[in-house]
C-alpha cells in the first residue's frame, strides 16, 4: 500500500514544471526553517527555566548534598495504588506550633475587674462560672543592666603614687562593656546577621544610645586580648586527626592594589578539626577562622607544616594543597559539574556515575551510624566502609576512563577531567575515621559567613577582620559541639583575658568549660534593680578607671 501511495507521488511531481518543483522546495524549506526557529525558542525558555545566579564555589549550595536530587526530575513516577480512604475515629493530636520552657516567667494580665456576676443575652441569662484561662506568648524587649564591679584599691603613703587597683586585666576590667554586652553583640552579628548599625538602632528603641563604631572598637579590644588563646586554638586544631579546609571572600577597605581598588583576592580562610573519640563516641571539633591576603600555596599550608601537624586534610580540590602529605579531595565538587549537567539535560552517562557517588553515602550513613551507636570499633568502621566503598570508586574511574575523548568541551568535559585528575586523593578518606566522602563541614561554615556578609559585605580595617575571624571561630566551635554560642563567647570573655598557659587555654577549650560558674552572674542580672539614688543617665565611653 506504501509502496502504490509512493509511485502516485512520483507520478504527480513529474508532471509539474521546473518552476513548480523550485517553489515546492523553497516553500518546504520556509516551513522547516520555521519549525527549527519554533525549537530553538523551545530550548531557550527551557534553559532561562533552569537557569542559576553565579555564587562562588564555597557557597554553591545546591550542590553540597549527598543525596542523588539531579536525578529525581528523571525519575519514572511510581504507580501508586489507589486505597479507599475510611475514616477511623481517631482525631489528630493538636501540633503544637509554640512551645517555652515550663520555667518561662509568667505575668498576669486580667480583664475580670469589672465583668459583672450574670449577662443576659437573646432573652437568656448566662451565670459567671470559672475563669477562662488563655496563655499567650509574649515578648519584652531585651534588657540592658548596668553590671557594677567593684574591685580592690590601694594607695601607698608617700605621695606622688597612683592608686593600685587589683585588676585581673586591666584593658577589659576597665572597659565599659562586660563579656556578656560583648558576647550578645558578637552572636547577634556573626550567627545571627545584624549589623552593628543595625544593632545601634535596636538599643535605641529602648533608650541606650551606643554608636556602632563605640561596638566596633569594643570587639577589636576584646580579640586584642585573645590573641593567644587564638594561637592556642590554631596549635590543637593542627594537631587533631582530620582538618577540614575552605576559604571564602573577605573584602577589607584598607587592603588595597596598586592601582588603589579594594582587592578582591583577601579570603576568610576556614579550618575545622576533629578528632573522634571510641570512649564516649563523641567527635570532639574546633572551627578556627582567619584572614589571609591571597590563596597561595605557602599561605594555606604553612602553617601545618610550622605546627608538625599530621591530620589528614579534606579540600574542595584547590591545587595548592596538593603538596599536602595526606590531602583528600571533596567527592561534592568532584561530581558538581555532573549534577549541573543533569539539572539542564538528561545525560546518561552523568546519572551512571552521579549514582554510583550516591552509593558511596548509603555506604558512609549506614557505618557510621553503626559507628556511633557503638555497634562497631573504629578499626571495624574503617575495614568494612573500605571494603565496601573502594569497588564503587573504582567503578566510577573506569567509567570516567571509558569516556576519555567521548566530550570535547562543555561541562561534562570538565566534569570528568576533575575527576580523572583526583584519583590518588579521592579515595583517601576512607583512611580515616572523622572523614566523610564531603567537605561540607567546612563549606557550611562558609555558608554562615556569606550569609552574613550580604549585610554588611566589607569589614573596614585588618583589625576588625581578624577579630571577626575570631568571633567566628569560638561561635562556630561552640555550636560544633553543642554549646549555646552566647554562653560560650561570655565564658572566653570572661576567663580568657587573664589565661596565659597552655593549661589555662586549654580549660577554654569547649568540652573543658564549665559553664555553671556563669550561674551567679545570670542570677544577679535576673535581680537587677534600678539604682535608687541615681539620678544621671549612664555614659559608656570606654575605659572607665
Amino acid at each position: 500500500m506504501q509502496e502504490k501511495k509512493l509511485n502516485v507521488n512520483m507520478e504527480s511531481l513529474r508532471v509539474l514544471s521546473q518552476e513548480q518543483l523550485i517553489s515546492m522546495v523553497l516553500e518546504q524549506n520556509r516551513k522547516i526553517s520555521e519549525l527549527e526557529e519554533r525549537l530553538r525558542q523551545v530550548d531557550e525558555l527551557r534553559r532561562l527555566a533552569n537557569i542559576r545566579n553565579y555564587t562562588p564555589a564555597s557557597e554553591q549550595v545546591p550542590y553540597l548534598f549527598p543525596e542523588m536530587e539531579a536525578l529525581i526530575q528523571y525519575a519514572e513516577p511510581e504507580e501508586k495504588e489507589e486505597k479507599p480512604r475510611t475514616r477511623t475515629g481517631k482525631k489528630k493530636a493538636r501540633r503544637k506550633c509554640v512551645q517555652a520552657p515550663a520555667d518561662t516567667p509568667v505575668y498576669t494580665n486580667d480583664h475580670t475587674a469589672d465583668a459583672p456576676e450574670f449577662l443576659v443575652r437573646n432573652g437568656i441569662r448566662y451565670d459567671r462560672i470559672e475563669d477562662k484561662v488563655i496563655d499567650k506568648m509574649a515578648y519584652v524587649p531585651a534588657s540592658v543592666y548596668v553590671e557594677r564591679n567593684i574591685y580592690a584599691q590601694y594607695r601607698a603613703e608617700c605621695e606622688g603614687e597612683s592608686n593600685v587597683i587589683l585588676f585581673s586585666d586591666r584593658t577589659t576590667d576597665a572597659l565599659a562593656c562586660s563579656p556578656s554586652f560583648a558576647a550578645s553583640v558578637a552572636v547577634s552579628k556573626f550567627d545571627d546577621h545584624l549589623p552593628l548599625y543595625r544593632q545601634s538602632e535596636m538599643l535605641e528603641r529602648s533608650g541606650i544610645r551606643l554608636g556602632r563604631q563605640t561596638m566596633a572598637k569594643w570587639m577589636v579590644t576584646w580579640y586584642s586580648r585573645l590573641t593567644g588563646f587564638e594561637r592556642y586554638l590554631t596549635k590543637r586544631m593542627y594537631s587533631m586527626n582530620l582538618v577540614n579546609m575552605d576559604e571564602t571572600p573577605l573584602r577589607v577597605l584598607d587592603f588595597r592594589t596598586e592601582n588603589g581598588r579594594i582587592s578582591n583576592s583577601s579570603f576568610m580562610f576556614i579550618h575545622q578539626g576533629s578528632t573522634f573519640n571510641e570512649d564516649d563516641r563523641k567527635v570532639g571539633r574546633l572551627v578556627v577562622c582567619s584572614y589571609i591576603q591571597d590563596r597561595k600555596k605557602k599561605t594555606l599550608i604553612d602553617d601545618y607544616y610550622r605546627l608538625g601537624s599530621s591530620a589528614f586534610v579534606m579540600t574542595d580540590g584547590l591545587g595548592s594543597y596538593n603538596a599536602l602529605p595526606n590531602h583528600c579531595t571533596c567527592w561534592v565538587h568532584a561530581v558538581r559539574k555532573l549534577k549541573a549537567v543533569l539539572k539542564d539535560r538528561r545525560e546518561v552517562n552523568a546519572e551512571k556515575i552521579v549514582g554510583l557517588y550516591d552509593e558511596l553515602y548509603r555506604i558512609e550513613n549506614r557505618y557510621r551510624a553503626q559507628l556511633m551507636d557503638g555497634s562497631m570499633t573504629a578499626s571495624e568502621f574503617l575495614r568494612e566502609r573500605k571494603k565496601e566503598s573502594m569497588p564503587v570508586i573504582e567503578e566510577i574511574f573506569k567509567q570516567v576512563d571509558s569516556l576519555a575523548g567521548k566530550y570535547a568541551q562543555g561541562e561534562m568535559l570538565k566534569g570528568l577531567s576533575y575527576i580523572a585528575e583526583r584519583k590518588d586523593t579521592l579515595p583517601r578518606y576512607l583512611d580515616i575515621v572523622e572523614a566523610t566522602p564531603d567537605n561540607n563541614a567546612s563549606e557550611r561554615v562558609a555558608k554562615a559567613f556569606a550569609t552574613g556578609r550580604k549585610n554588611w559585605l566589607f569589614a573596614q580595617t585588618v583589625d576588625g577582620a581578624d577579630a571577626s575571624c575570631f568571633m567566628y571561630s569560638i561561635i562556630e566551635s561552640a555550636k560544633m559541639n553543642g554549646l549555646d554560642p552566647r554562653d560560650y563567647l561570655e565564658y572566653v570573655f570572661t576567663y580568657g583575658p587573664s589565661a596565659s598557659s597552655d593549661k589555662e587555654y586549654d580549660a577554654l577549650l569547649p568540652w573543658n568549660v564549665d559553664l555553671s560558674k556563669l550561674s551567679v552572674l545570670k542570677e544577679a542580672r535576673k535581680n537587677a534593680r534600678p539604682d535608687p539614688e541615681r539620678k544621671e543617665p549612664y555614659f559608656f565611653t570606654g575605659l572607665s578607671g
